[in-house]
């Protein structure tokens, strides 16, 4: 594929004597100015609408143009947006793509396997450099109020951004950092009681649950290795997996109590009285997490704005039956207000944060399996040839990246569409006219049939909700 002229795609967001000043404020006026623009509005629509070729063609004129009317300065805080949407478009990809590379042919893998690797390592370049900007915009302290709010949120998605890349390459432990760094902004913009707050802690479980199963990727003097965890790591963080959901619970409940205008904390259960000195107070009986989201629920029943289902059929009713259940409900849904359909949503939220602490002890004996098969796989790969090249994406310090150019782009061949359609592998060979800014990876790629888009947000209903809002 030969990369597309977009010169007439995007015009430039600025006009081109408006040259980068050093002062801040400008700086972060430039940085916002790309963000509201009409180009950069569309390319954000057409990743919500998962035309993700369509939106790096767009995003890749913007920055060419964007490079135009800022002298070439490839660390402008105007391209920090776009940096962000293309790191973040590419990362969907590479989602779609590793599911994709288990349908082609054994021969097609290892190439489309590379091709991978490749974009996971551009994708985190993008996002690293975005990370840059935002951070150096909010230490100049040149905005305030919504301005800095709204920074901040935005660094705090970059974060979640190369926290999923870090999970691309087994980095659970490297994951967690960022996903820590993006909770505590998230809670300091929006409070406890947010589906950002939730969606961050849930994916924080799930990175404690796949450290869990047992192994760790690290990079030990620049080579990749494998450690397993001993008994009592294994153990610590599947506990803070169980925490992890317990929190993401408790935000949801907090929503919740919330839209019924009812008090979020849910104190009486949530306190700790294990230490109580009264000998006389009454034995703790919420033991367990789970429990203490039963409790909450309980209390959620009793709200206002509560809407019953229909008694749920048993698992091994039949599929009639299941079917007939999903119609009533349906029916009922549709006669719930606006804020009535919120609320029950974040009660079926809480109920999920309940499945999940419960089966906890399954969903490792899954991963379990599932690192086992991962080790039978690299032990045959590694005597056939294999796939060989790793990449040093989510780990190192952020700090080592404080001066990188533009990052690369990469070429995106991958179709959208929200089915299979296909599972032969075509080669489309690739080409660029030499550019000096921004520098182009253009490689020649096989182009995999997609799926669809996987989030670990417990809300998965609300794919990409996190593009659209940003």
């Amino acid at each position: 594929m030969v990369l597309a002229d977009t010169t007439n795609t995007a015009p430039p967001l600025t006009s081109s004597t408006n040259k980068m000043t050093s002062s801040p404020a400008v700086q972060a006026a430039h940085y916002f100015s790309t963000q509201t623009s009409d180009s950069f509005i569309a390319a954000k629509a057409l990743l919500a609408s998962n035309d993700m070729e369509g939106c790096m063609s767009l995003v890749e004129g913007m920055i060419k143009s964007t490079l135009e009317a800022h002298g070439n300065d490839e660390l402008s805080p105007a391209l920090g947006p776009l940096y962000y949407l293309y790191g973040t478009t590419l990362l969907y990809t590479v989602e779609d793509s590793t599911d994709a590379i288990s349908m082609m042919s054994p021969e097609d893998q290892e190439e489309a396997r590379t091709a991978v690797e490749e974009d996971k390592e551009i994708a985190w370049q993008n996002l690293d450099t975005a990370r840059n900007l935002c951070e150096k915009i909010i230490a100049e302290g040149k905005a305030d109020g919504d301005m800095a709010k709204s920074l901040n949120l935005d660094l705090a998605m970059i974060h979640v951004r190369l926290a999923d890349c870090s999970k691309q390459n087994g980095r659970y432990r490297d994951s967690l950092g960022d996903y820590a760094t993006a909770l505590q902004l998230r809670i300091a913009c929006l409070g406890p009681y947010s589906q950002k707050v939730a969606d961050t802690r849930y994916s924080m479980a799930g990175a404690c649950t796949s450290l869990a199963a047992g192994e760790e990727e690290l990079i030990v003097d620049g080579v990749e290795e494998t450690r397993p965890l001993t008994e009592e790591e294994k153990d610590k963080y599947k506990r803070e997996s169980v925490k992890y959901y317990l929190d993401c619970g408790i935000s949801f409940a907090g929503m919740a109590a919330d839209q019924a205008k009812c008090d979020p904390t849910f104190k009486a259960i949530l306190d700790d009285d294990d230490d109580d000195d009264d000998d006389d107070a009454p034995v703790r009986t919420l033991n367990t997490p789970a429990d203490k989201l039963k409790a909450i629920r309980d209390c959620i029943k009793t709200m206002p704005l509560f809407k019953p289902y229909p008694p749920k059929p048993p698992a091994d009713a039949t599929d009639d039956v299941k079917a007939a259940w999903e119609e009533e409900k349906r029916k009922l849904e549709s006669t719930w207000t606006d804020d009535e359909s919120e609320f029950m949503f974040c009660f079926e939220m809480v109920d999920e944060m309940i499945e999940c602490c419960e089966a906890a002890d399954e969903n490792l004996k899954v991963l379990n399996q599932v690192a086992e098969n991962k080790r039978e796989g690299e032990a045959a790969g590694d005597e056939g040839g294999g796939f060989e090249d790793g990449t040093t994406i989510g780990f190192g310090n952020a700090s080592d990246n404080a001066s990188l150019p533009t990052p690369p782009l990469a070429t995106a061949t991958a179709t959208t569409t929200a089915t299979v359609t296909t599972t032969t592998a075509t080669t489309t060979t690739t080409t660029a006219t030499p550019n000096p800014a921004p520098m182009m990876v253009v490689k020649k790629k096989k182009k995999m049939a997609p799926t669809l888009v996987s989030t670990d947000a417990p809300a998965a209903k609300k794919a990409k909700v996190e593009v659209e809002e940003k």
